[in-house]
């Protein structure tokens, strides 16, 4: 519940405070005196975005704040507390406003987004201003109404939670069954770029070593051999050879080292070097004879090599390394397009589940709001009657849908006839100002049975009518205050008079500048006022008579 507002440099108001109680809270005032005014600045502390062309009045920063009684409100507790706001009886909510137009919002004194501010202030104020009449012709809101009365707006939040987790996992599998598309077009050049690098049959940076070594001697492999067969013909098979000529060197040394140390010594050295050399010659020899001069063999292994290189050209890559590391992320893209597939086969029959369920429950949400259409229909009939309107003819009619939708299966629209002889016909083509604005007083009406929305504001839902019919919207109205707070603008002194306060919106010169001020009458003052409503700026007797009439049979209806 709304326990109080304040209104600091908004438009033409300059500091407005204004107090609630629990009931109906009437505003009254001449037109253009600012009424819509307050309105709309409640409208900002409901997460309202700025009007073009908007103005802070004065020098210092706008601000709206609103103070609200939520005791009483376990939902929108939990939603503070989910977002760790504070969760105790009473709510502030702050909008300010500087004059370059930087907006902030706050709740309990916590800077939050304008969105957690809609979605909060949805759950403590319904605002029915001078456009809403507009609603009717909109699905959402005959949805809502039938939801309403159905008792199904907590199947058809189900319904719809569901709807958008199936929609987006459909969506999700579109694309990924997209991605398989293009993946698959992608595979067949990965499986040839594998295919080339496994040609080559070098699995190893040391076979891709030894490749290079063979080329390396199969080119010279006849200039080795003959250095070799000289190698060997210096060591061991001239006449005059290096082992020839090493082993008379031994043979002296050995016949005069007796008794000589170091030159035994060097004798050893020697016989040792000799042994070495000769093993030397041996693997010479084992070297030459395993050397073939081989064109064939030649052409294989640099063939292989050409293989690399052009892969090595190919991938903008420089080492065998970075190849198997290309391949390798060859051989991961196509586990992905595997693993893709292996997705898409789970993802298909839980969508195809996911889709008859939600089948199946917008079929009991269907059948569920169509058991409500005789009751809104008889409901709305009678109240419409009551409002001057004998032979209205009202009902809700559900031209379903094949597809699944945000709200089921189900479209549903009003068909509406105000007249006798004429046919009910789509509300939004047949009924006029005035009769809309009965038929949503109505629909609200019925719409609060099951509302846990504390607060209701009407921005001149009675436009359009007059007499006996206002006194009777009034009636529906002070009905409606029994079980929740109510906030009308009213231009109308029959409704006027039913308020438990009643407050006056007037727009005054102050130091050469025009504001708007808000003021609570007292019991005699609101006589005046219902007395200048009846007869206008000349009060007359009779009309002074007629307003403590209306004032003192509303006071009588409410101690009902």
């Amino acid at each position: 519940m709304l326990k109080s507002l304040l209104v600091k440099n908004y438009v033409l108001i300059e500091h407005l405070e204004a107090e609630f109680g629990r009931g109906l809270t009437v505003f009254t005032g001449e037109t253009g005196a600012g009424k819509s005014i307050i309105i709309d600045a409640l409208g900002l502390i409901m997460g309202n975005r700025l009007s073009a062309g908007f103005q802070v009045h004065g020098d210092e920063k706008c601000v709206v704040e609103a103070c609200f009684d939520i005791s009483d409100h376990a939902m929108l507790q939990h939603l503070l507390a989910n977002h760790d706001l504070s969760d105790n009886n009473e709510l502030l909510v702050r909008r300010e406003i500087s004059k370059a137009g930087k907006s902030r919002a706050f709740v309990n004194d916590t800077p939050v987004t304008l969105q957690l501010l809609e979605e909060i202030s949805l759950q403590l104020v319904d605002l029915h201003n001078q456009f809403a009449n507009d609603a009717i012709r909109h699905a959402e809101f005959r949805l809502q109404v039938v939801d309403s009365v159905a008792d199904t707006r907590k199947l058809s939040e189900q319904y719809r939670k569901q709807y958008e987790d199936f929609i987006r996992n459909k969506n999700y599998l579109f694309k990924q069954q997209q991605l398989l598309s293009q993946k698959i077009q992608e595979s067949a050049f990965i499986e040839y770029q594998l295919q080339s690098i496994q040609e080559t049959g070098v699995l190893s940076n040391e076979q891709f070593s030894e490749l290079e070594e063979e080329s390396h001697v199969l080119s010279n492999a006849g200039d080795l051999k003959t250095a070799l067969f000289e190698c060997r013909q210096l060591i061991s098979d001239a006449e005059y050879n290096a082992l020839f000529l090493l082993k008379s060197c031994d043979t002296l040394l050995a016949k005069n080292a007796e008794g000589f140390k170091t030159l035994a010594e060097l004798q050893q050295r020697l016989s040792s070097s000799i042994v070495e050399i000769k093993d030397i010659s041996t693997e010479i020899e084992k070297v030459d004879s395993r050397l073939v001069v081989d064109p064939d063999r030649l052409e294989i292994v640099n063939a292989k090599l050409d293989q690399l290189n052009n892969l090595f050209h190919k991938f903008r890559i420089h080492t065998f390394e970075e190849l198997k590391q290309v391949e390798l992320d060859f051989r991961n893209k196509m586990q992905d397009l595997e693993n893709l597939k292996n997705e898409i086969e789970s993802l298909q029959p839980a969508i195809a589940a996911e889709e008859k369920a939600l089948q199946r429950l917008a079929v009991s949400l269907s059948e569920a709001r169509e058991l409500s259409f005789a009751k809104i229909s008889e409901l709305t009939q009678h109240m419409l009657q009551s409002l001057g309107m004998p032979h209205a003819k009202f009902k809700p009619v559900n031209q379903k849908s094949n597809e699944l939708s945000p709200s089921g299966y189900d479209h549903i629209v009003y068909l509406f006839s105000a007249n006798r002889n004429m046919p009910p016909a789509d509300v939004s083509q047949t009924a006029s100002g005035g009769e809309l604005s009965r038929l949503m007083l109505c629909l609200k009406s019925l719409m609060s049975e099951n509302d846990v929305v504390p607060t209701l504001i009407f921005d001149e839902i009675d436009t359009g009518v007059s007499g006996e019919i206002a006194d009777k919207m009034g009636k529906i109205i002070q009905k409606l205050a029994r079980n929740r707070q109510i906030i009308s603008i009213t231009h109308l002194p029959q409704i006027a008079a039913k308020g438990h306060s009643h407050y006056k919106v007037s727009k005054i010169e102050q130091h050469n500048k025009t504001i708007t001020t808000l003021y609570l009458l007292s019991h005699d003052e609101r006589i005046d006022e219902l007395a200048a409503m009846l007869s206008g700026e000349v009060i007359t007797d009779a009309a002074r008579n007629h307003a403590k009439i209306l004032l003192h049979q509303a006071e009588s209806e409410l101690k009902m």
